[in-house]
């Protein structure tokens, strides 16, 4: 008899208990998990930006930086959100989703360092789409 057997890391979520993910939902509004906000250090008084790479649309990261987003606190407490409807809608044109849906990304644990400064690679391979309800 041959199995099949399913694990949170292969059952189509893109994170799991403990992992730093980022949401880009359709209405615009980014949400990074409470464990993203950890391995950051994101406080209430810093800012984030999303960047991507030109040349391979795919790899997007986001970096603490003076000049980015004002981040603030979710009503469900333990995240943080952005408002940026552009961005969002770029992320999910990117990952051919339209509207219809929300999309949920793990977050690398460890950064990238880039001209002496960290950035966090969102994980594309480990999309999945979050129905609102």
């Amino acid at each position: 008899m041959k199995l099949n057997y399913f694990t949170p890391e292969n059952a189509g979520r893109a994170s799991y208990c403990g992992d730093p993910s980022i949401s880009f939902a359709n209405s615009g509004c980014i949400t990074l998990n409470s464990k993203l906000i950890e391995v950051m250090q994101v406080g209430e008084d810093d800012r984030v930006v999303i960047a991507n790479d030109p040349e391979h649309e795919k790899d997007w990261f986001i970096i603490k930086r003076m000049d980015g987003f004002k981040t603030r606190t979710s009503d469900k407490g333990g995240h943080r959100l952005i408002q940026c409807a552009m961005i969002a809608k770029k992320v999910q044109d990117v990952f051919n989703q339209g509207k219809k849906n929300a999309i949920r990304f793990s977050v690398a644990p460890q950064p990238t360092t880039i001209d002496g400064v960290d950035h966090w690679l969102i994980i594309a391979s480990k999309m999945v789409n979050t129905t609102r309800r």
